[in-house]
């Protein structure tokens, strides 16, 4: 699988890298969204993993605007905003899922395989 990490912090996109590598999945980057959109257009993205706090906007915009040009890519949001609101915002707005940091690599994955199962 092509999973594309949506994060602003190369740290946190760093262990979200290896931890798909080593769970056999293919990764690609963008640290914004608008690197986003094109990596989307370019490539063939099986699923994305989305940061909401983004420099050029919030995440939930990219997601609507994947959801708009009607993209069928599974989203998982990952993201330090643990608050009720932002989990109603984040899949009001198109996330098949939402997960807090800090998280557990193999629940990360578990929730990863289960949206692309449900598409």
């Amino acid at each position: 699988m092509h999973i594309l990490i949506v994060e602003d912090d190369p740290v946190v996109a760093d262990v979200l890298g290896m931890t798909l590598e080593e769970a056999g999945h293919f990764q690609s980057t963008a640290h914004n969204i608008e690197t986003a959109l094109a990596e989307l257009k370019l490539n063939a993205i099986d699923a994305v993993l989305l940061d909401l706090n983004l420099p050029d906007g919030d995440g939930t915009r990219l997601a609507r605007l994947i959801r708009k040009n009607h993209m069928p890519v599974p989203i998982l949001v990952v993201s330090g905003n643990s608050g009720t609101d932002d989990k109603i915002a984040a899949l009001g707005a198109g996330a098949d899922g939402y997960l807090t940091k800090p998280f557990d690599r193999f629940e990360l994955l578990a929730n990863l395989d289960a949206i692309i199962r449900r598409t």
